[in-house]
C-alpha cells in the first residue's frame, strides 16, 4: 500500500543521508570532491553550518587547484553558494564563506557571468554586514573583477573608512 511505501521510502533517505553533523564532517575531509560537496550542501540547505562549510570547502577548492575552477563553474558550484548565501543571509559566517569562494573564482573568466547574476546577493552581503573586513575585502576584489558598478559603489563606500585601506584578510589566492 502507499503509506508502507512512503514509510520504506523515507527510511531509505534517512539512512543514505547523513545527519547535518555527519555531513560537515564529509565536508572538513573532501579535499577535491566537487560532487560530493555539492550533494551534501543540496541535502541539508537548511543547516547554516553545512552550508557554511560547503561554502569554505568550495573556496578551499578554488583557491588551492586552478584546474578545479572550470569545474565548480560547470557543476553549478557559484550558483549553490549564492544559494546558500541567499536562504542564510543573516548569518555571518556564510555570507563570509560565499565571499571568500566568489573571491576565489573571480580570476576565471568563465565564471564571472554567473557570479554577475549573484550581485544581489552580493550587495545583501556587503550591506547586511558592512563591519565585515573579509567580506569587504573580498567583495571589492570580485567586483574590480567584474568590472561593474557594484565595484564603485564599494570603493565609494570604503573611501575614508577604515575597510578602504585593507591588505589583511584572505591570502590573495585567487590569481591564479
Amino acid at each position: 500500500d502507499l503509506a508502507s511505501l512512503v514509510a520504506n521510502a523515507a527510511a531509505a533517505i534517512q539512512t543514505t543521508m547523513p545527519t547535518p553533523k555527519e555531513a560537515i564532517e564529509v565536508l572538513k575531509q573532501a579535499e577535491k570532491d566537487i560532487d560530493g560537496i555539492l550533494a551534501v550542501m543540496a541535502q541539508h540547505r537548511d543547516s547554516t553550518e553545512v552550508q557554511e562549510e560547503g561554502c569554505e570547502a568550495l573556496g578551499n577548492v578554488a583557491c588551492n587547484n586552478d584546474a578545479t575552477r572550470p569545474t565548480i563553474v560547470e557543476k553549478g558550484g557559484i550558483e549553490a553558494v549564492f544559494h546558500a548565501m541567499t536562504q542564510h543571509s543573516h548569518h555571518e559566517q556564510v555570507q563570509e564563506e560565499g565571499c571568500y569562494m566568489m573571491y576565489c573564482m573571480v580570476n576565471l573568466e568563465s565564471a564571472r557571468p554567473a557570479i554577475r547574476k549573484g550581485k544581489a546577493v552580493m550587495d545583501a552581503a556587503r550591506n547586511n554586514f558592512p563591519n565585515n573586513g573579509n567580506i569587504q575585502y573580498c567583495l571589492n576584489i570580485v567586483c574590480r573583477m567584474c568590472n561593474d558598478e557594484l565595484a564603485l559603489r564599494l570603493e565609494q563606500m570604503n573611501r575614508g573608512s577604515r575597510f578602504g585601506d585593507r591588505r589583511g584578510g584572505y591570502d590573495d589566492c585567487g590569481s591564479g
